[in-house]
């Protein structure tokens, strides 16, 4: 939730998140913010759990590292 915050009160901009529930680690977080150079946020899938060790009641972030939102200030929550 801090980074979230922290990159909407930087960049002035929502986060608009892309979730399917299908391939959330793979496409979701990895690849969507690679090529859209925004990020996204996904409640994760069936394979999240097992190989991502992402729980339940966990929601992940992928944070593009080109433009506006590489910066470290971010991760300072």
């Amino acid at each position: 939730m801090g980074v979230a915050h922290n990159i909407v009160k930087k960049t002035s901009k929502p986060i608009i998140a892309c979730i399917s529930g299908t391939a959330a680690m793979c496409g979701e977080i990895t690849t969507l913010p690679l090529v859209t150079e925004l990020p996204n946020i996904s409640l994760g899938c069936c394979g999240s759990g097992k190989w991502g060790k992402i729980m339940p009641n966990e929601v992940v972030m992928g944070i593009p590292a080109k433009g506006e939102y590489r910066e470290y200030e971010f991760f300072k929550c």
